[in-house]
């Protein structure tokens, strides 16, 4: 790992006169260091709106009326209030609603925006009543149901509160793309005298292509069986009918005499281009800009048991997530992750559950995934409609077993323990060779006696025991930077003083956290013939601001989020001859690509890593620095007091195909930075320049401005062989200079 040089410390914190001098920056020669395209990972854990309503094309929430919506205090209603912008939005025909859209954290399996609540009527969540007749929760085929009961065969719109009664969600379709929807139910009659299930897409708010409850789409569906029976159809609305972010009511009825009730186990509908159940504006975004993604958790996977996600999603159990909250229907599970994966152009990286797991479960899933036919997994595989094995090679054993938090939590002598357990049952249960990532620990890097750390293992022991019990099965350790800038110590801090924090948190893991992980393994006694223990950064995002305070701060998904992105992506370069693999917290939610009212889009620090991907293959070169710095002597959760941290930082990287590449960040949100760069010779005068534009450190991407931090390029030419740069509070720029002639 390379670092590059730090001097004149002229400034001791936020209260000190500002010292404005330009910071002088050399470019060196290569420091042997390639930046690997695994840099520019991504992470997908099953919370927050990654899933229902995010990676999934289902358009239904909760589809199988669950009557738990395992909502914990405070979970409901920023949905809800999302719901509200996108009501709103859409009766005015203003965009401006939508500045006020928040997209929840945490919080799994409701998307980002509910439209009603009548729990309180016993009717399941996002679901509400509708007609004159009775509705009631109910026993389903797996799970719960709802009963409709019968009492008219009345067709049409007309009155919805005075017809057959019936139950309504708002839905998002994505007409824009496919306005064909394949509709899936689930249902029984109690007598064999039947009926019909109606169901109809209405529009919900008067536009210019139409009225208030006009139908959209419908289609009747006979049924007089008392079996659960699949019903189908295909439900496509006219050209032009429904608008972009437009909500829709999806109402289902029960035309039937008083005699007979309608059983309704499940309601789905699959927009027709969808494949293996993937949304394709989520593939479209993502494809070719994940070389990894890691999957399925994160603290999900800690409770998560692999069985529940494969086999016929209509037959797939809707679970708590224990995790973080709300409903799990387990609509994404090991094909169609692997789907993904293949439509996106990403490899696999699969993480098992060490917590409330077995070494026997993960060795399970190792054989569904790479055992042939001829195997009992694999044979099960095959049942499920893939023959060939996926031939998965990344695993990752558990997710942050330190933390109290964390389902199965133990500390270092056991962490190490239960590695060697999992990785020689995984590794015997492998036709193909594997690469396991242990689980490293952050804050065992840290103050171990600090009273911060009282709910996580800080013993000082954890690598050290990894690298004593299991120094020839670890391949990888992997790490976590999600410093929770909403818990600063000393909250209500400064702005200013918390982004200072968190660009010290990663001075301090290129000067000392990082080069001491991977001398604790360097040192051990592992096997000579095998390669040094690499280190994974698979989670990395500053995370939360302060209860009732204004997002004028970093954070994962704004402006200053970006920032920190490029500082992040400066550093792990820097240091990628050990850090070999790192990912952002995380795809569908935090820092990522996002969906939101139909709409997919992505956060500037997800733009922040397309733009280094000019990058990868390149070789980092040693930039030397002198210019003004400032100390950190309150560090972030993550962190320890830092001090002589230069306000900008430069990573320079020669390209594969010869040219000279940069990227400059100023790490003071106060300020504006100068800094001139020394090229080295040969570079050329004429640099081409790129970044997200000029914008204020809280705004965020949301549904009605997808592309707001659209690239913005320009030119810049050298004087004398130096670049002089102005950057802006929080500011970054990438300079490209020309290949060399051949």
């Amino acid at each position: 790992m390379t670092s590059s040089t730090r001097t004149d410390p002229t400034t001791d914190g936020p209260a000190d006169a500002p010292d404005d001098r330009p910071t002088h920056a050399v470019v060196g020669g290569p420091t042997g260091v390639v930046v690997p395209a695994a840099l520019l990972s991504n992470f997908f854990e099953h919370m927050a709106g990654a899933t229902s309503g995010g990676v999934a094309a289902e358009v239904v929430m909760n589809p199988t009326f669950a009557r738990k919506a395992f909502l914990r205090e405070g979970q409901l209603e920023p949905l809800l209030a999302n719901g509200a912008v996108v009501d709103e939005a859409a009766a005015t025909g203003s965009d401006a609603p939508f500045e006020r859209w928040w997209p929840p954290e945490g919080v799994s399996g409701w998307g980002m925006a509910l439209f009603d609540d009548e729990t309180a009527a016993g009717i399941p969540l996002p679901w509400a009543r509708v007609g004159a007749g009775r509705v009631l929760a109910s026993v389903g085929r797996i799970g719960h149901a709802v009963r409709l009961f019968g009492g008219s065969r009345e067709a049409g719109v007309t009155d919805l509160a005075a017809g057959p009664s019936g139950v309504r969600q708002v839905v998002l379709v994505p007409a824009h793309r496919e306005r064909r929807l394949r509709l899936a139910v689930v249902a029984r009659a109690t007598r064999e005298t039947g009926g019909e299930v109606e169901v109809q897409l209405l529009r919900r708010h008067t536009t210019a292509a139409g009225p208030r409850g006009e139908v959209l789409a419908v289609a009747r569906l006979p049924l007089a069986s008392r079996r659960w029976t699949d019903l189908e159809a295909t439900l496509e609305t006219a050209e032009g009918a429904v608008a972009r972010r437009e909500p829709l009511d999806l109402v289902v009825r029960w035309l039937a005499g008083t005699d007979v009730d309608l059983g309704l186990d499940r309601v789905s509908l699959l927009p027709v281009d969808a494949v293996d159940g993937i949304d394709p504006d989520v593939v479209a975004i993502a494809r070719g800009h994940v070389p990894q993604l890691r999957w399925p958790g994160g603290n999900f996977v800690s409770y998560h048991h692999w069985r529940h996600g494969i086999g016929p999603v209509e037959l797939r159990p809707a679970l708590e997530v224990q995790a973080w909250g709300g409903l799990e229907h387990h609509l994404i599970g090991t094909h169609e992750y692997v789907s993904l994966c293949r439509q996106i152009g990403a490899a696999p990286h699969i993480t098992v559950n060490a917590g409330t797991g077995t070494a026997e479960e993960a060795a399970a899933w190792v054989e569904y995934c790479n055992g042939d036919a001829s195997t009992p997994m694999g044979a099960l595989r095959a049942r499920n409609g893939h023959p060939e094995p996926f031939g998965v090679t990344l695993w990752e054993v558990g997710n942050e077993p330190w933390g109290e938090f964390q389902g199965g939590n133990f500390g270092s002598e056991e962490n190490a323990r239960r590695f060697v357990e999992f990785a020689h049952a995984m590794r015997a249960a492998s036709p193909i060779p594997l690469r396991l990532l242990a689980q490293g620990n952050w804050f065992d890097l840290l103050d171990v006696d600090h009273p911060r750390h009282h709910d996580v293992s800080a013993d000082g022991f954890w690598h050290a025991e990894l690298a004593r019990q299991a120094a020839d099965e670890v391949d990888l350790v992997s790490v976590h930077w999600v410093a929770i800038a909403g818990d600063f110590p000393e909250d209500p801090a400064s702005d200013e003083t918390v982004d200072r924090a968190l660009m010290g948190l990663l001075v301090s893991a290129e000067r000392r956290f990082l080069p001491a992980l991977a001398e604790v393994f360097d040192r051990s006694e592992r096997r000579p013939d095998l390669p040094p223990v690499e280190i994974a950064m698979t989670e990395w995002t500053p995370v939360g601001a302060p209860s009732g305070r204004p997002a004028d701060r970093i954070m994962p998904d704004n402006v200053g989020g970006a920032a920190w992105a490029a500082a992040c992506l400066n550093t792990l370069a820097r240091c990628s001859d050990r850090v070999t693999i790192a990912s952002p917290n995380g795809f569908m939610h935090g820092n990522s690509y996002k969906k939101g009212a139909g709409v997919v889009y992505a956060d500037p620090g997800i733009d922040v890593m397309g733009l280094y991907e000019t990058f990868v293959g390149g070789t980092v070169l040693r930039v030397d620095l002198d210019g003004p710095t400032y100390d950190v002597p309150q560090p972030m959760d993550v962190a320890l007091a830092e001090s002589d941290i230069p306000f900008v930082d430069v990573l320079a990287v020669r390209r594969a195909d010869g040219g000279l590449s940069l990227s400059l960040v100023n790490r003071d949100g106060a300020a504006p930075r100068t800094v001139v760069v020394r090229l080295p010779e040969g570079a050329g005068a004429t640099f081409r320049t790129v970044d997200l534009g000029d914008h204020p450190v809280d705004r965020r991407a949301h549904p009605a401005a997808p592309d707001r931090f659209a690239r913005v390029e320009g030119a810049l030419t050298a004087t004398d062989g130096a670049l002089a740069v102005e950057l802006r509070p929080l500011g970054f720029l990438l300079l490209h200079g020309a290949a060399p002639a051949a």
